[in-house]
This record gives C-alpha cells, sequence and structure tokens, in this order.
C-alpha cells in the first residue's frame, strides 16, 4: 500500500504555510549575500596578489626599443632589476657588455659567443 502525503493539516493553519512573500525576500537576501561574497573574495585575492608584485610587476621589462635597420633593433631590458643592452636581429639575440666604470677609451663589446652569455643571463629569450 503506498502512504498518501496529508497536507490538509497545512490549509488549516494558513500561518503555517509559508508565505510567497516572504520566500522571495529570503531567495533575494541570499543572493546579495553570495555576490558580496564573491566580490570581497575577489577583492582580497587582488590585493594579496598586489602586495607580492605578482600581477602588475613582471620580473622582465623592455624598457626602450630603438631599430638600427629594418631586421635589427637594440633593446634596453630590466630583468629584476638589472639592465640589460641587447641586439636583436632576426637569427639571434646578443647581450651587449657595458665597458667597466672608469675607462673611458673602452667601446661596448658584443659577446663573442653564446656560451658567454648564458653565463651572464640564466634566463632564455
Amino acid at each position: 500500500m503506498t502512504p498518501v502525503l496529508n497536507i490538509a493539516f497545512l490549509l488549516e493553519d494558513p500561518t503555517s504555510v509559508p508565505q510567497f512573500g516572504y520566500l522571495f525576500a529570503k531567495m533575494f537576501a541570499m543572493l546579495v549575500l553570495l555576490v558580496a561574497l564573491m566580490l570581497l573574495s575577489f577583492w582580497a585575492l587582488k590585493r594579496l596578489f598586489l602586495r607580492r608584485g605578482v600581477l602588475y610587476a613582471p620580473s622582465i621589462q623592455i624598457l626602450e626599443r630603438k631599430w638600427i635597420s629594418q631586421k635589427t633593433s637594440l633593446l634596453l631590458v630590466s630583468v629584476r632589476g638589472k639592465e640589460l643592452l641587447l641586439s636583436e636581429s632576426q637569427f639571434e639575440v646578443r647581450q651587449i657588455q657595458f665597458p667597466k666604470a672608469g675607462c673611458s677609451h673602452c667601446l661596448p663589446t658584443i659577446a663573442s659567443s653564446q656560451e658567454s652569455v648564458e653565463k651572464e643571463t640564466p634566463y632564455t629569450i
């Protein structure tokens, strides 16, 4: 025998039946609470990442680029606070070495081999 659901006792007392306005207000309050919680968590994560410098402080920045020819350019790059001068062509990227401080007759030199560039720059471009 299947049980019969008897809801007649709910209809006898009108105060026991939840009203539509009350249910709608409760649903709307939950929606507002969830949106506020999402906005608060987004703000907290953004603030956390800004303190660490993850979002807006990249470790490699191209400060300036000067074109020498159509396919060759000089790049002034900042890598973790250290400035590097690179020459870029269609075939390779090389680091240009600055002369030592106090040497007025020295000219900047281009790193002669790829190994010397890899020793000074532990990152790949």
